[in-house]
């Protein structure tokens, strides 16, 4: 019996629906998993006593985060049942989730786990990149799905799937394949970037993808569960820019856009037009965001009294377009 569970004693692998072999994720900094039953409170007159509390399908939410390192990341993990890198079809696809456990005692998890919780039918829910210039890049992932067991325990019922335990597949000297990525590791080179970001001798501080997959149950007469959990299109994709502000933020705005007209009829502009978003990073990671993001916003600040530097952030919002590519 171990006395705690800390980092070197956890492990998180990944395995298609139709396999048994598990993939394990490196470089994973924390794991969280929230389990909820959702109750549905049922009334009657003539008592004050409740009649029944209905329990509706559990909610189960999983959200880690991974250091970028050249291994593959989590959403790629979590969707390697694609045929393609398309964004409809990663967003159509499920896994299992693993959570193995080791004794604390075991300076690695290596071998088989003494404890592992096994989710199935896990979708992705949400996915985000940071690239800060005073830390590791990270990617964060969450799934949700409604089934989830722990292989050495009781079960009240078959899970209804074979549970599998994943081998602990780390030693006392695993490293990252390219190195964890860093400032010095945003590959400039393969980079597309908006001009509103990167004009005026502007200088990058950090940028932030954020995709959110707003999932909707789908149910049928017959059964308790749902038969799908589908996304609701269209899909936003953001992805802010902080630069070190040398000339302002640099961005003009009129009511009838850059070169338009207030009179009847003689047409209006646009202050902002789309751009192209293309984050690379030296480990081969590549994020496509296509050639439709327009600027949302921009706030300028800082460069107060109090010291610090005037900073500038650069808000674009797009639908339906996110690829992730490793090489």
């Amino acid at each position: 019996m171990s006395n705690r569970i800390y980092y070197a004693n956890q492990q998180v692998a990944f395995k298609p629906t139709q396999s048994d072999d598990w993939t394990i994720a490196h470089g994973v900094q924390s794991i969280g998993i929230a389990t909820s039953f959702d109750l549905e409170q049922v009334f009657e007159l003539g008592q004050l006593s409740i009649y029944e509390n209905i329990e509706a399908i559990p909610q189960v939410e999983t959200t880690i985060t991974k250091v970028m390192d050249g291994y593959s990341g989590l959403y790629n993990l979590a969707t390697s049942s694609a045929t393609s890198d398309n964004f409809l079809d990663r967003a159509d696809q499920t896994t299992f989730l693993a959570l193995g456990i080791w004794p604390d005692t075991s300076n690695s998890a290596t071998g088989p786990p003494s404890q592992q919780v096994e989710m199935s039918g896990m979708v992705v829910s949400s996915v985000s990149y940071e690239l800060p210039i005073e830390d590791s890049f990270t990617e964060t992932i969450t799934l949700v799905g409604d089934n989830k067991a722990w292989l050495y325990g009781d079960l009240c019922d078959t899970p209804g799937w074979t549970l599998v335990a994943a081998e602990g597949g780390f030693g006392t000297t695993d490293s990252p394949l390219s190195g964890v990525q860093r400032r010095e590791d945003f590959n400039l080179t393969d980079s597309i970037l908006p001009v509103e970001a990167t004009g005026f001798g502007a200088k990058m501080q950090s940028i932030s993808v954020s995709v959110d997959l707003s999932r909707e149950n789908l149910f049928e007469l017959g059964t308790k569960r749902p038969y799908a959990r589908v996304v609701n299109f269209p899909v936003e994709v953001t992805c802010d820019i902080e630069v070190l502000s040398t000339s302002g933020d640099m961005v003009n705005a009129f009511p009838e856009g850059c070169g338009g007209s207030s009179d009847t009829c003689a047409g209006v502009g646009s202050n902002v037009t789309d751009q192209q978003i293309t984050i690379s990073t030296c480990d081969g990671t590549t994020i496509n965001l296509g050639s439709k993001n327009r600027l949302a916003s921009v706030n300028y600040g800082g460069g107060d009294a109090g010291e610090g530097n005037a900073t500038t952030t650069y808000s674009y919002i797009t639908f339906n377009d996110f690829i992730v590519t490793q090489v």
